[in-house]
């Protein structure tokens, strides 16, 4: 009996060990478990970490490509476009220097004719280059003929400016005392100017009646004193033969028995052009006038000489005065402004 007891004793004893044994091994192994989770959350963490870290820094370079690009085409294109202005700079600079725009040929004879340098030792007599002074000279010489042919041709086409003015009646003389402005011109005159430049088709004469129209006159005197000219209307005389404004038109009775009377002769050439202002034409005038005693004298009666040849009056161009006709660009047409004497009167 009492064997029987002590053999469950001792069953009951192992038993107990068994379930400490077991305990102490779940105990174990729970801690192994967290031990475990616990690397494999470090290790998945650290993964993810990884992951995110390649992630961000493979887009990083992408953008960096992308700015990359970006800055070298903006780059590329600034470079483009400093090239055009520079080659749009360069273009504009040979023109200019072509037209000689800055007198820069004027410059460059100046220095190979006057080299100023104190810092160099030079002969007192430094010799010259040929060559340059050469394609200079003709470089000159080429722009004198341009400039000469520009003013034949200017003078061929506009010197009837000068000869519209050139009315054939006694105040012609008045016209040439002092300086005379477009302003300064009586409304008489400007009718008789206006009469000179008149169509024949302006013109009507029937059985001795010689009528105008006052539109023709105001017509002829706009394309001489611009479109601003306001003429008014009135009776006026022209070489000494009296125009009657009558009943809205102008008249003047004719007969043919007229006789042509004597009187002053006005001669006039046009002898050169200045073309230095824009918009502007400057006229060089030789003008005498002779008496009906053949007498050369100036618009001021100052004797030329007592025996004047028809014809010679250029003969005594020294003696001649000089006048400066002004006309000013308006639109495609040329407006007189002024009229007067030229400081040398002496051409030489």
């Amino acid at each position: 009996m009492a064997r029987k007891a002590k053999e469950t004793k001792t069953e009951v004893e192992k038993a107990k060990e068994n379930t400490q044994s077991f305990e102490s091994f779940k105990e174990e192994w729970n801690i192994e478990v967290e031990k475990k989770a616990k690397e494999l959350e470090n290790r998945l963490s650290d993964k993810v970490d990884e992951i995110i870290e390649f992630k961000v820094d493979k887009r990083m370079k992408e953008e960096e490509k992308k700015l990359a690009k970006r800055q070298s085409f903006k780059i590329l294109r600034l470079n483009l476009i400093i090239l055009v202005l520079l080659v749009i700079i360069c273009y504009f600079g040979y023109c200019l220097f072509k037209v000689d725009y800055f007198n820069i040929r004027g410059l460059v004879k100046e220095t190979v004719k006057n080299p100023v340098d104190n810092n160099i030792d030079r002969d007192e007599n430094p010799p010259k280059d040929d060559e340059t002074d050469a394609e200079i000279n003709e470089e000159e010489k080429e722009k004198e003929k341009q400039k000469k042919e520009q003013k034949e041709k200017m003078l061929k086409e506009y010197s009837f400016l000068v000869d519209n003015l050139q009315i054939e009646d006694e105040s012609l003389s008045n016209f040439y005392d002092g300086k005379t402005t477009r302003t300064m011109l009586t409304n008489e005159f400007k009718l008789r100017v206006a009469f000179k430049n008149l169509e024949k088709s302006d013109i009507t004469l029937e059985e001795g009646i010689m009528s105008i129209a006052p539109e023709a006159l105001k017509k002829a005197a706009k394309k001489i004193f611009g479109e601003e000219e306001k003429l008014h209307d009135m009776s006026f005389n022209y070489d000494n033969k009296r125009f009657l404004f009558y009943n809205g038109a102008y008249i003047r009775f004719t007969d043919e028995s007229e006789k042509e009377e004597l009187k002053t002769k006005f001669l006039h050439k046009t002898i050169d052009v200045d073309l230095e202002e824009k918009d502007k034409l400057k006229f060089t005038v030789l003008f005498a006038q002779v008496s009906t005693d053949d007498k050369l004298t100036t618009a001021e009666g100052t004797l030329i000489t007592e025996n004047y040849r028809e014809g010679s009056w250029l003969d005594y161009e020294d003696d001649i005065p000089a006048y400066i006709f002004t006309f000013e660009k308006n639109d495609e047409n040329y407006i007189f402004q002024s009229v007067e004497p030229k400081i040398d009167e002496k051409i030489y």
